[in-house]
C-alpha cells in the first residue's frame, strides 16, 4: 500500500506539468501557423529570384566570346550584382524568419523547463525521475524544432 502512495505522489506533478503543457502547446500551433504560410511565400519568392541569376549566368556563360568582343564585360557583371543582391534579400528574409521560428520555440523550450524545474524542486521526486523529466524537458525546444526543418 505504502508503494501505491509513493508513486501517486510521483506522478501528481507530471500531471501538472502536462495541464500546463495545453497552452504552450496552443501558442506552438499559432507560431507554426504564421510561419509556414509565410516561409512557404520566402522559399517560393526566393526561388523566383534566384532563376534570372542563373539564366542571365548561363546565358553570359555560353556568350562570353561575343561579350568579351564587344566589351560588355561591366555592363553583364553590374546586371549579375543586381540579380544576386535582389536573390539575396529575399533569401535574408527567408532566413530571418527561420531565426524567428527558432527563438519563439526555444522561448516555449525554456518555459517547459522553467516548469520542470519548479515541479521537481516542488514535488518529491525521486533522483532517477528528477534526471529524467529534465532531461526531456531540455530537450524538448529541439524537439519542436525538429516539426519544421
Amino acid at each position: 500500500m505504502q508503494e501505491g502512495t509513493n508513486g501517486t505522489r510521483q506522478i501528481t506533478p507530471l500531471l501538472h506539468l502536462y495541464r500546463g503543457l495545453l497552452p504552450l502547446t496552443l501558442i506552438y500551433y499559432l507560431i507554426a501557423k504564421d510561419y509556414l504560410l509565410t516561409s512557404r511565400d520566402l522559399k517560393r519568392l526566393e526561388s523566383v529570384s534566384r532563376s534570372p541569376l542563373f539564366s542571365q549566368f548561363s546565358e553570359t556563360l555560353a556568350g562570353v566570346e561575343t561579350v568579351r568582343a564587344f566589351g560588355a564585360q561591366g555592363r553583364l557583371v553590374s546586371g549579375i550584382h543586381d540579380k544576386i543582391d535582389l536573390n539575396h534579400r529575399a533569401y535574408f528574409l527567408m532566413w530571418s524568419a527561420n531565426r524567428w521560428l527558432c527563438i519563439r520555440t526555444d522561448m516555449i523550450g525554456a518555459l517547459v523547463t522553467l516548469a520542470a524545474g519548479v515541479i521537481v524542486v516542488a514535488g518529491s521526486l525521486s533522483p532517477g525521475m528528477t534526471g529524467l523529466v529534465l532531461v526531456y524537458a531540455l530537450e524538448f525546444s529541439d524537439v519542436l524544432q525538429v516539426g519544421f526543418f
